[in-house]
């Protein structure tokens, strides 16, 4: 057998059990034992044994890089798992993983990058340490995020964005320096998203859809209750994910947690407030924020699998607003298969979650939420509606 969308579940169910290991010894017998299934999967699991690799190994000298650029997995290490390694396991007596590190960069990084390039001035204080990380080599970029916030839904800025990726392939690109390849690559990005059949692959703009409708959901219940408990908050968000989106998006649900405990303390939901109206443009920029978080999942299967055992996505940001809310985004474990480009992440949940969680998550109700498909247009329009009402 092998791990096509038959066995999905069974997968599934094994990232989890991936999710709870902490040592190597454990994830190699795990894997041994189904490797009939899991021969195409491989398993990066989040840790806090010391023998396990450390994600920031090798750039602690690069001065403030911990504090602005991260990865999704929790504690910052590491024990990772597939065939390759197993092998080398048993026959070399090698667990050590070949691993490829990408970055990207959230949109306010690429203008400076594109300011740098074209003044040759450091545009802000701090601004060295990415000059730093991107001249030492051994780290790879992704543009992605960036093409997706500018382009996936409005073309308007197409020219500006060429302009800025022209310059970000001539400083940092593998044909660095080559005008004539880098104007060419920037054309060909550009001109992938002007397809009118155009659709990113991993269900993008869906991904968007509802987490900017989770995001008017919790803002909606904040500002309608700023009384009422946070556990009550929590279980009324709950019931909307369960009765009317029929998912449970578990970074959001840590996320609306945090926003529900801190209120007007939550820096990231600083500007969403009764005054502000232009609420609905905040609350979809905050989205963006998100997607980038959220993307890194998908980025870990963006890599030739003949080049290394796995991609180790990192994520760059001057915002400390999204600084103080990445934890709700950590992972505990994530299944890649870089041959059927199928992803399964295992976010790590708040303890506090499990007790308001289990009235919906029984079996019986997983099963009949997966069956249905939500209206995510008109759910958005009507929590808009709702939320709307709220401002001044």
């Amino acid at each position: 057998m092998t791990a096509n969308t038959e066995h999905r579940e069974f997968v599934a169910f094994l990232t989890n059990q991936m999710s709870q290991l902490t040592s190597f010894a454990d994830m190699f017998d795990l894997y041994l034992f189904n490797r009939n299934i899991l021969k195409d999967w491989t398993f990066i699991v989040a840790t806090t044994e010391t023998n396990n690799m450390n994600l920031y190994e090798d750039m602690e000298n690069i001065s403030g890089i911990r504090d602005r650029m991260f990865t999704p997995f929790a504690n910052g290490r590491v024990g990772i798992i597939n065939d390759k390694i197993l092998k080398r396991c048993i026959i070399k007596n090698d667990s050590r993983a070949r691993i490829l590190r990408c970055v990207s960069f959230d949109t306010q990084t690429v203008s400076y990058i594109d300011r740098y390039y074209k003044k040759g001035t450091v545009p802000y204080e701090g601004f060295e340490s990415v000059i730093r990380l991107l001249e030492g080599g051994g780290i790879g970029v992704d543009h992605i995020p960036y093409t997706l916030e500018n382009l996936l839904f409005d073309l308007r800025q197409k020219d500006s964005v060429e302009q800025t990726l022209f310059a970000y392939e001539m400083m940092i690109g593998e044909n660095a320096g080559n005008e004539k390849v880098c104007k060419k690559q920037a054309r060909d990005i550009v001109s992938m998203y002007e397809k009118v059949d155009f659709e990113f692959p991993f269900g993008v703009k869906e991904q968007y859809k509802m987490i900017y409708l989770s995001l008017i959901k919790m803002s909606q219940i904040q500002l309608a209750h700023k009384k009422l408990p946070p556990l009550n908050k929590l279980e009324l968000f709950v019931e909307f994910m369960t009765d009317k989106l029929y998912r449970i998006m578990q970074p959001e649900l840590n996320l609306a947690k945090l926003y529900f405990v801190k209120g007007s303390c939550c820096g990231f939901f600083g500007k969403i407030h009764t005054d502000n109206k232009s609420i609905l443009q905040q609350l979809r920029n905050m989205t963006w924020d998100l997607m980038h978080l959220r993307f890194m999942n998908f980025s870990g299967m963006l890599f030739n699998a003949k080049k290394g055992d796995a991609l180790i996505p990192y994520f760059f940001t001057y915002d400390k607003r999204l600084q103080d809310i990445r934890e709700c985004y950590n992972l505990q474990a994530l299944a890649v298969n870089p041959y059927s480009y199928s992803v399964m992440p295992v976010y790590a949940m708040d303890d506090g979650l499990f007790d308001i969680l289990k009235e919906h998550c029984n079996i019986g109700k997983h099963i009949e939420r997966m069956e249905k498909v939500p209206n995510i247009d008109a759910l958005i329009l009507e929590c808009e509606e709702e939320l709307l009402k709220l401002i001044q």
